[in-house]
C-alpha cells in the first residue's frame, strides 16, 4: 500500500489549519493514487480528511515519504515565546527525527517560517529545514527568515498558501445548499464578524474592547446589515464574544459554529464582507472573492496581507486606535472602495493562485521521485 505522511499544526479543531492539510491531503492522494497518514492528528481531523488509520511513529514508519505541511508553526506567536518553543519540541521534533533515523525522505511544503528567538527551537527548525529534500515556504518573510538562520538561499523555494489555490469549484453542493438555508433566512448585506477574543486579557484586553465597542456601534448603525457571528472554535472566549455582541446589538443577527471545513468555506464566499482576527478566514475569504478586514493577533496574518497588497485592510490587535475600526467598516460602503479592491484582486490574484498551486507541482516532484 503506498503511504505518505502529512504533518501539520493539528490544534484541536481549527478552521484554517483542517482546511490546507485537507487541501494538500486531496493533492497528495491525486499524486500518489494511495493514502495519507496523519501520524498525531486529533479526532476532528481524521473525521474529516479520512486518513489511513495508521497514527505516530508506526504510521510514519509505514510511508513511502513524509512531507511537513502548510501552517504557521515554524514561526512563534508575540507572546508565551518560550511556551511555543517546548510546545514545538513536543508537537513537531518527532516527525523529521522519525523520517531521518528510517532513512524516509522528508519535505517542507507550505509552511510559514519564523521568528524564533528561542535558540534551542531555532535550531532544531534549521535542523529539520537543512535535511529536508525540498523546502517551500510560503512567504518571502519565511525565506529571509532561514537565510538569516542559515539555510543557503538556492534551497528555498517560496510559494504562497495553499489555500490560495481554492475556487468554488471546490466546494460540494451540498455545502452550498446548507448555507443558503442558513442565509436566506435574513434579508440584507451580511457582514461576517469572527471575533474570538478575550476582552479581560491583560495584553489585548483593552484593545478587544476598542473593537467591539467600533463594531456595535456600525452595526447599530446600519440596519441594513446582517451581523452573521462566526464561532471557529467552540471555546468559552469565542462563545463570550459572540454572546457580548448579541447583547449589544439592536437587532437579531445569525450565528454560525464550524463544523464542516466546506460548510464554513461556502459560508464565506457568500458574505459580503469578513472581519476576522484568523488568518486562514482572510485567506479564504480573499481567493473566493470576498472582502475581509484583519485584526490579528499573529504576525504572520500581516505578511498576507502585505502579499495580496491590502496592508491598509489589516490593522494588529495591538496597534489599534480608536475610530480605526469603524473608519475601516465604514469604507467598506463604499462602492469605490470595493471597486478599487476588486481592481487590485483581478490584477494580482491570477499570480498567486498559479504560486499556490506551485506547492502541489512541487510536492508531485518530490512525492514520484525514486
Amino acid at each position: 500500500m503506498n503511504l505518505t505522511s502529512l504533518h501539520g499544526a493539528y490544534h484541536p479543531n481549527n478552521y484554517g489549519d483542517v482546511l490546507i492539510l485537507a487541501i494538500q491531503s486531496k493533492w497528495i492522494r491525486e499524486i500518489t493514487r494511495g493514502q495519507v497518514v496523519l501520524p498525531y492528528a486529533t479526532e476532528v481531523y481524521r473525521n474529516e480528511i479520512k486518513p489511513s488509520e495508521y497514527i505516530g511513529k508506526e504510521g510514519i514508519k509505514k510511508s513511502e515519504k513524509l512531507i511537513y505541511g502548510a501552517g504557521g508553526y515554524l514561526g512563534e506567536p508575540l507572546n508565551e515565546k518560550w511556551k511555543w518553543g517546548f510546545n514545538f519540541f513536543r508537537k513537531h521534533f518527532t516527525p523529521a527525527e522519525c523520517a531521518i533515523s528510517n532513512s524516509i525522505d522528508y519535505a517542507v511544503v507550505g509552511t510559514g517560517v519564523g521568528p524564533i528567538t528561542n535558540i534551542f527551537t531555532r535550531k532544531e527548525v534549521v535542523r529539520i529545514c537543512k535535511n529536508a529534500k525540498l523546502l517551500a515556504v510560503r512567504d518571502e518573510e519565511s525565506k529571509e527568515y532561514l537565510v538569516k538562520y542559515g539555510i543557503p538561499e538556492d534551497k528555498i523555494n517560496v510559494t504562497v498558501d495553499v489555500a490560495l489555490s481554492l475556487s468554488t469549484e471546490d466546494i460540494p453542493d451540498e455545502s452550498i445548499n446548507r448555507i443558503d438555508k442558513v442565509l436566506s433566512k435574513f434579508e440584507g448585506t451580511k457582514y461576517g464578524l469572527h471575533i474570538g477574543m478575550d476582552m479581560d486579557s491583560s495584553i489585548y484586553g483593552e484593545k478587544v474592547k476598542i473593537l467591539l465597542k467600533e463594531v456595535i456601534e456600525f452595526l447599530n448603525s446600519n440596519s441594513e446589515i446582517v451581523p452573521v457571528l462566526i464561532i471557529d472554535n467552540d471555546n468559552v472566549q469565542q462563545n463570550k464574544s459572540v454572546n457580548y455582541l448579541k447583547e449589544q446589538l439592536n437587532r437579531d443577527c445569525i450565528v454560525y459554529k464550524h463544523e464542516n471545513i466546506w460548510d464554513t468555506t461556502a459560508l464565506l464566499s457568500q458574505l459580503d464582507l469578513v472581519l476576522t482576527n484568523k488568518l486562514h478566514v482572510g485567506i479564504v475569504s480573499y481567493a473566493l472573492g470576498t472582502n475581509c478586514i484583519g485584526i490579528p493577533y499573529h504576525p504572520k496574518t500581516t505578511r498576507f496581507y502585505k502579499q495580496i497588497n491590502q496592508s491598509e485592510l489589516c490593522i494588529p490587535l495591538l496597534e489599534i486606535k480608536e475610530n480605526d475600526v469603524y473608519k475601516c467598516l465604514c469604507d467598506s460602503k463604499n462602492k469605490e472602495w470595493k471597486e478599487e479592491l476588486n481592481n487590485r484582486r483581478e490584477k494580482i490574484y491570477p499570480e498567486l493562485r498559479k504560486k499556490s498551486l506551485k506547492n502541489k507541482e512541487l510536492m508531485k516532484e518530490f512525492l514520484l521521485d525514486r
